[in-house]
């Protein structure tokens, strides 16, 4: 789910504005799925809806943005493109990072531009950005429906890109916000032998997630080794354990550390994206205490426990339930 804020800026995250009527009749379609999860299966499993196919160029697109072309906004591929890839700008020398944003965003908006600035600012990297907004910014319901073809579709890309410009699956990182998150599942889940190296969801949308276990999920099988961030548990996000590690920011719950009253869970379901953004820039912001609980973490029960840092370059040995702790505002690294 994508959250409105009235500024993009980390430090007035508080700031959120009254959703547009398209929003807000998408909530009121969650209210209604809610009260009634039973349901939720047979919507999201109606063939008539939901087929298995990839997707043309008006519906995804693909944008290579590098050190170099980043101040251009990026060179545009599609899967269908038979001319080459990115006009043989592409250096397979580089580590190569995906980014699939969530539901009503796009690559223009603050989860793409954030994690591709904070990415390029931290590292020399191939960052291709997934553009699905045409499919997005539909009502909640039909985005969801969407998913698994969307993940279908950047697989099929991916596939081609490992053919066409070598591209090594093991090098290769898919990170997903909300709706985004259970993308690069589903394309992560297509390449079992080798997997994917690494693939991360960021607060995995939890709406019309709650009862269903199908391929439209993020889950350990997407990848080598897949880390998902929790900022907004039970609320727009999963609170489901769906990764090898996952990670749960201030107990991984709303309200989230300056985000004032939040009762719709926008600003702290959009945390996530500052956080990771932070990690990638300060490796060492975020350092996370492996238990079983919230309250034992709080209660300081498992100080004794394994450590990892939260971020971009995980400890691949770090495995279960991480909890760590931020500030109410940017820098959000306590240390």
């Amino acid at each position: 789910l994508a959250c409105w804020i009235s500024s993009h800026s980390p430090n007035n995250i508080k700031m959120v504005q009254v959703p547009d009527i398209a929003v807000m009749t998408s909530l009121i379609q969650l209210i209604q799925l809610a009260a009634d999860p039973t349901s939720q299966d047979q919507r999201i499993q109606n063939p008539e809806v939901l087929t298995d196919s990839t997707l043309d160029c008006n519906s995804v697109q693909f944008y290579l943005v590098t050190r170099t072309n980043a101040n251009y906004g990026g060179i545009e591929a599609c899967l269908q493109q038979t001319t080459t890839l990115f006009n043989g700008t592409f250096n397979e020398s580089k580590p190569t990072k995906i980014l699939v944003h969530g539901w009503r965003n796009s690559r223009k908006t603050e989860f793409t531009t954030n994690i591709t600035d904070s990415y390029l600012n931290a590292m020399d990297v191939n960052v291709i950005q997934v553009d699905w907004s045409a499919i997005a910014e539909e009502d909640y319901i039909t985005a969801r429906l969407a998913v698994p073809n969307v993940g279908k579709t950047v697989a099929a890309f991916i596939e081609k890109i490992t053919k066409e410009l070598q591209v090594s699956l093991s090098d290769l990182q898919l990170v997903g916000h909300s709706l985004g998150a259970h993308v690069v599942g589903v394309a992560g889940y297509t390449f079992q032998n080798p997997k994917i190296g690494t693939v991360t969801g960021l607060d995995p949308a939890g709406p019309l997630f709650w009862t269903t276990q199908n391929d439209g999920m993020i889950t350990e099988e997407s990848g080598e080794f897949v880390v998902i961030l929790h900022t907004c548990a039970g609320l727009l996000g999963t609170s489901k354990v769906l990764g090898h590690v996952d990670f749960y920011a201030n107990g991984g719950i709303p309200i989230q550390p300056g985000c004032g009253i939040d009762l719709l869970g926008f600003c702290s379901h959009e945390r996530a994206i500052y956080l990771y953004g932070e990690a990638l820039e300060n490796p060492t912001a975020f350092n996370a205490v492996e238990c079983n609980s919230y309250t034992s973490y709080k209660n300081g029960n498992c100080n004794a426990n394994n450590r990892t840092y939260f971020g971009g370059d995980v400890d691949r040995s770090a495995s279960g339930k991480y909890y760590f702790q931020t500030s109410s505002s940017f820098p959000f690294t306590l240390s």
